[in-house]
């Protein structure tokens, strides 16, 4: 009966071995996930500051247009 007891003991020492385990790999599953949602977050981040930086840049050409038209019809003017 001693060894049973001492069996008994031991299955329940390693079930609760088993269930720290089982509850390190879900807290480790649980951090692979929130990382991966930060991933896609910085990856949303990163393309709309792309876009961003894009219609900054358009704006930006477009005022450098509008510039040159200016500076073309000030310089004709000045001529008249």
């Amino acid at each position: 009966m001693k060894h049973i007891g001492t069996l008994e003991e031991l299955i329940e020492i390693l079930n609760s071995d088993i269930k720290k385990y089982e509850k390190s790999l879900t807290d480790t599953d649980r951090r692979i996930g929130v990382v991966g949602d930060d991933q896609r977050l910085l990856e949303r981040i990163e393309k709309s500051v792309t876009e961003t930086e894009k219609k900054l840049q358009e704006s930006k050409d477009s005022l450098f247009e509008h510039k040159k038209e200016l500076e073309l019809l000030n310089a004709a003017l000045a001529t008249k």
